[in-house]
């Protein structure tokens, strides 16, 4: 560009030429140069300042100032100085012209990408949350608090519900003249008022009519209040990072009631008691008596929305008045923040199916239209908190810090490709998580390449006790280039805290001989870890610097390193090819039992006196039988039987592609185009077995059907949501 300049506007030695020509190189290099592991916007921002440059560059060299190459007294050259020709000004006008275009489009990206760091993901912004915290004196209560308080029963009596016209049928009437005349005109009473009545011990049962109407007293949560909390009942600020945190959503009198406490508890039964809630009418000052609680109350009101978005809380809603519940804009606003940014404790309430369903929750805008509000004032107001949350909230693929920091609290083991390569060349079974060489993985994140491996378990124990997974695994890591040290691979038994069984084969241990015997069970802090991936490690599939690799072979169970002796106590049909592998058992017995008891089930089960009657010594995994037949059509159609359990525990021959969390990891890394060997014949099946999902409503209609199913049925919440989070991109 400089050197055309030169030439065009003859204004200069060949010397001055040959320099503007290797400055004009070198500007156009860092012009047209991308860095991938940036952001877009950062590119466009570097390109800007390169351009801009440029330009500078040109006035430099094509009017001399600042030349070094010929002496001048000025810094402007005295050709221009001494006479204004045409060249002169052309010059002028377009080099100014590009230089003033690139300074400010130089100046409009950086305020873009400023406003872009120094805004900060409200998922992740742990600094927000508990600025917001002390400063609005919110109060988390503790479990333990209400664990204390539903054991004791203590009944204060200072609230009061009305039950309708009828007693309650094992209910204990009270009879208390001044009491029922006072509930004809209020149900809350102040403690002096309370004590005139002369009621002692009262109990949750009782109950007292008073006109036509009968009441009874609240539950003990009902006399929670945000001023008789102390420290010792709840955390004032922030709570300790070591506790969890649960967001209730409900009408403040959900709790007048201790049928609603003893779900709540139940539900985080496994929760310690140093866990907290925040449940606003306990949380925020109601009625603030100073200027300072005013202030406080305030801002825990206006900033109430990072309970929602917080990745460390987790929310809850109590099933409750549903109905209404739901119709609330407020409740509504944060639902939908919730089930994009967070975990629901009760996700699996059925009662919660219709209100709960990501389909629903994937479109905000049409939500909220049928939501009510106070008035137009605040419909505008949460319609517009919500946009700017939303805003800030990055897309999973783009989302780097959150990936770094799901990566680190659930301290994800990514192993090395070197010692994968070693696991692979001694064979067997690999070790689990806990079993791992210290020196073998990467804690946190790989300083390297992350890669995520998705594949199915061939048995309950051990995804693939035969070791051939990992020489399927090093073929694929080979190809792409992977190095030894530096890079990672996810892969979940080795990746994540893994539970115990009392029972395992003698080849794990021989394999990996530095596994504890008994095997140890997850601690409570794994066991928190595991159950946060859950929610979370879709991630792996979506992320933009993840390469997933599919592996869809499921092992032979003929391979596995020992431990292929199998019990006959549970069959399942595997249809009507006959197995590739394994001896066929020659029993009629058997396959007429097989057939009775699969006319309703693929499986069967029989009791260990029915199958010992059958005679069958040295039962094998691979074994199989076939039924005696049925006439189809004038056509015998057999059908063929095998063990469901061995050694490893449950043996699962179905293929990927009908497997609920194998379809989920497919799906999501297909749509995020992370599939890095989609053209391995193997893949390329899967990929043709279906026309595989792009939206939420095609997802759940897959996992709806009878073609995919979950080993454990819970699992297909966790996976909805997974899918609904890692591809959705919510706008209002």
């Amino acid at each position: 560009m400089v050197g055309f300049a030169r030439i065009i506007f003859a204004s200069g030695s060949l010397s001055r030429l040959l320099f503007a020509v290797l400055v004009s190189i070198i500007s156009f290099a860092i012009l047209t140069v991308r860095r991938p592991y940036l952001s877009a916007l950062i590119n466009y921002l570097a390109m800007a300042l390169s351009f801009s440059l440029t330009c500078f560059l040109v006035l430099c060299v094509g009017f001399n100032v600042g030349a070094f190459v010929e002496p001048i007294d000025n810094t402007i050259s005295q050709e221009y100085l001494g006479k204004l020709e045409f060249n002169s000004v052309i010059m002028t006008l377009v080099m100014g012209g590009f230089t003033l275009a690139g300074i400010l489009l130089f100046s409009l990206l950086f305020m873009i990408e400023g406003r872009r760091l120094l805004t900060r993901d409200p998922r992740w912004d742990r600094k927000g949350f508990e600025r917001w915290a002390n400063k609005g004196a919110v109060k988390f209560v503790k479990l333990g608090f209400l664990r204390a308080l539903l054991r004791d029963g203590a009944i204060s009596g200072l609230k009061w519900i009305e039950i309708g016209a009828e007693q309650l049928v094992d209910g204990v009437e009270l009879s208390n003249d001044k009491l029922a005349g006072a509930l004809q005109s209020k149900l809350e009473f102040a403690p002096d008022e309370w004590n005139e009545f002369g009621i002692t011990e009262l109990r949750e049962e009782h109950f007292i009519k008073s006109g036509d109407k009968y009441f009874k007293p609240a539950g003990p949560s009902a006399s929670i209040d945000y001023s008789t909390l102390s420290v010792e009942d709840a955390y004032l600020g922030q709570p300790p990072s070591f506790v969890d945190v649960v967001a209730i959503a409900a009408f403040p009198e959900a709790f007048t009631d201790s049928a609603l406490l003893k779900y709540l508890l139940k539900t985080l039964a496994e929760s310690d008691d140093n866990d907290c809630i925040f449940f606003s009418p306990w949380s925020i000052i109601q009625r603030p008596d100073s200027q300072e609680e005013r202030s406080a109350s305030r801002i825990a009101k206006d900033g109430s929305l990072r309970l929602h978005t917080f990745y460390r809380v987790r929310a809850l809603v109590l099933p409750f008045k549903l109905e209404s519940l739901f119709q609330s804009g407020r409740t509504m606003v944060s639902v939908i923040l919730s089930a994009y940014c967070q975990r629901f404790v009760n996700a699996k309430d059925k009662s919660l199916d219709k209100w709960l369903d990501p389909r629903m929750l994937s479109d905000p805008r049409k939500l909220l239209e049928e939501c009510h509000f106070d008035s137009a004032a605040e419909r505008e107001y949460f319609h517009s908190l919500l946009r700017r949350t939303l805003r800030d909230v990055k897309p999973i693929g783009l989302d780097r810090r959150g990936f770094e920091i799901i990566c680190n609290e659930v301290q994800l083991r990514w192993v090395k490709v070197g010692y994968i390569k070693t696991l692979a060349s001694r064979g067997g079974p690999f070790p689990r998580q806990q079993d791992l060489n210290p020196d073998g993985f990467h804690l946190g994140l790989p300083p390297g390449r992350t890669f995520s491996l998705s594949h199915g378990w061939v048995s309950e124990k051990h995804p693939g006790p035969s070791g051939a997974k990992l020489l399927r695994l090093v073929e694929q890591l080979k190809s792409l280039g992977a190095d030894d040290e530096r890079d990672g691979v996810f892969l979940d038994y080795c990746s994540l805290p893994q539970k115990s069984f009392d029972h395992l084969p003698e080849a794990y241990y021989q394999a990996n001989i530095n596994a504890p015997r008994p095997m140890q069970d997850r601690t409570p802090t794994e066991r928190w870890q595991f159950d946060f991936a859950m929610w979370e490690m879709t991630r792996l599939y979506s992320f933009s610097e993840c390469e997933v690799i599919v592996d869809p072979v499921i092992d032979l169970t003929q391979d596995f390193s020992a431990g292929e002796s199998a019990s006959g106590l549970k069959w399942v049909s595997v249809g009507m090819t006959r197995p590739s592998y394994g001896r066929d058992i020659s029993n009629e017995a058997l396959a007429k039992a097989l057939e009775d008891k699969t006319k309703a089930s693929p499986e069967a089960a029989f009791t260990p006196e029915e199958w010992q009657a059958f005679g069958i010594e040295n039962l094998q995994a691979a074994d199989f039988v076939k039924s005696s037949g049925v006439s189809v059509g004038g056509v015998s159609v057999f059908a063929y039987f095998q063990p469901m359990f061995g050694d490893w525990g449950f043996i699962n021959r179905r293929p990927y592609g009908e497997r609920g969390w194998c379809c989920a990891e497919f799906s999501v890394a297909l749509k995020n185009n992370r599939i890095v060997n989609l053209q391995d014949p193997h893949v390329q099946q899967v990929l043709d077995m279906r026309r595989w999902p792009s939206t939420v409503g095609q997802y759940a209609a897959m996992m709806d059907g009878d073609a995919v199913r979950f080993t454990n049925k819970g699992d297909l919440t966790a996976v909805l949501y997974n899918f609904y989070k890692m591809t959705a991109r919510l706008r209002v």
